[in-house]
């Protein structure tokens, strides 16, 4: 017990990027403090994970609880490494709402029970546990991707709630009820698309019946793979469920079906995330030609593979694309993974490029028409690639660098974009591209048809 009180000792006294990293470090020092055929060692703990409130925009926080197994091998090599998070859930009975929309449709002599807005049903607090295994070697599935995952396939309960936040999470709950069943089968396939295809995913849900006197409990478990939908001819409005860093995106066909009003777009995107308003206090924001000089969203033409907000700090972890009216011609949708993205780097930069890109050397100019009083006009150094394989990038934001970074920055853009990684996406009259901007770059053909309208919702 000694050398352990040792390693943890030891291990204290440095700072560590992330759990994981500070678990290693701790199996390592008690490799190295006896002789051994190996180490297996497991943390467990409670964290709180900050987040930002949907409406009043208050810090808040998700509760969860994490473990993580190492095995390290007698050389002091990883063997093995299990990420399990655990977080507190809520959803609604499907079956009593749908019976309530019946009830209520009939009460008022209507002849669709779907044009009832969700009416009333059971609540369902629980909480849902997220098991990780990659192969050795394979794609890292962290903590964030874990609670980004849940965060979009079911609902999350937050630690802090003012009335407008709570109504906002009653209302997306009631809009998108879920059995228990529904939530693992939700989760697992959020989180295969940040996994290798060999990983192995396990994902279980317990729900409190508020109700009955009884719980409701469900489980599933796969490799990642098994839980992809690659079919490019899925049914009409289901989701095109691809992995998020090979194909970071999706696409739904005539998803989207309501009258193109801010509250529809909103509630719409909700499925997917929490609708941001960071940029001019605007959650949507209508893609359309308007001006002959501005940002890609306000004017015509070519608009070069980038990420959004890049010019933040903490830019949106995804955005939403719906189609209310497709260009005559051009316009189409372009896009290319981070991953294939720094593989150009390499082959065209070769490793002294690459690196250069890795370091934080970075800084973007926030568009004028994104500017705050008084605030920035420049964004924080940053790295356009950084070490999970997120990334950031737009070339004509670029603010003023030496002269050896932007012909590092020309050459790199000219790549990304003529190369034959890129993938075109036309979308058409309700039409939904689902867009990961960490690991994704997007972009759009040229096109001179001022009429095309689309409407961007930025997530976290």
């Amino acid at each position: 017990m000694s050398r352990m009180q040792s390693a943890l000792l030891e291990t204290e006294k440095d700072t560590y990027a992330d759990v994981e990293a500070y678990v290693r470090a701790i199996g390592s020092a008690v490799s190295k403090g006896q002789p051994n055929v190996g180490v297996k060692l497991r943390l467990m703990g409670e964290v709180r994970f900050p987040i930002v409130s949907y409406v009043t925009k208050r810090p808040s926080a998700v509760r969860g609880t994490i473990e993580i197994d190492l095995e390290l091998d007698a050389s002091g090599s990883v063997d093995r490494v299990c990420k399990t998070l655990e977080l507190d859930i809520a959803t609604a009975c499907p079956c009593t709402l749908r019976y309530s929309r019946l009830s209520g449709a009939r009460d008022l002599g209507l002849a669709k029970p779907d044009s009832m807005p969700p009416t009333f049903t059971h609540s369902q607090p629980g909480r849902v546990r997220m098991r990780v295994e990659p192969n050795l070697g394979a794609r890292d599935v962290g903590f964030t991707d874990m609670i980004q995952a849940a965060g979009t396939g079911t609902h999350l309960r937050e630690m802090v709630l003012k009335r407008p936040d709570e109504h906002a999470l009653v209302e997306r709950i009631h809009r998108r009820p879920q059995f228990a069943e529904d939530v693992v089968r939700s989760v697992a396939m959020e989180l295969a698309a940040y996994a290798d295809e060999e990983t192995s995913i396990e994902v279980s849900a317990v729900l409190d019946e508020s109700i009955h006197p009884h719980k409701a409990a469900a489980s599933i478990a796969g490799l990642a793979r098994n839980f992809w939908q690659t079919d490019a001819s899925a049914t009409v409005g289901a989701p095109l469920i691809v992995n998020c860093r090979s194909e970071p995106w999706r696409v739904e066909r005539r998803a989207f079906t309501e009258p193109f009003e801010k509250k529809n777009l909103e509630r719409f995107a909700a499925r997917y995330g929490n609708p941001s308003s960071k940029d001019c206090n605007a959650t949507v924001w209508p893609i359309q030609p308007r001006t002959s000089l501005g940002t890609f969203s306000e004017t015509d033409g070519e608009a070069r593979l980038h990420t959004d907000a890049q010019y933040r700090a903490d830019p949106e972890s995804s955005f939403v694309l719906v189609c209310e009216k497709p260009a005559k011609e051009g316009g189409t949708s372009i896009l290319l993974p981070a991953e294939k993205a720094r593989a150009i780097a390499l082959d065209h930069l070769g490793k002294d490029g690459l690196d250069a890109l890795t370091q934080p050397l970075w800084q973007w100019t926030v568009p004028e028409v994104f500017r705050k009083p008084n605030g920035h006009t420049v964004s924080p150094v940053a790295p356009v690639f950084e070490a999970g394989g997120a990334m950031r990038w737009r070339f004509d934001n670029l603010a003023v660098l030496s002269d050896e970074l932007m012909d590092i920055a020309a050459a790199f853009d000219l790549a990304i974009n003529t190369s034959d990684a890129v993938v075109q996406v036309d979308l058409e009259a309700g039409d939904v591209l689902h867009c990961d901007n960490r690991y994704a770059l997007h972009g759009r053909t040229t096109f001179t048809d001022r009429a095309r309208l689309l409407y961007r919702i930025r997530l976290t």
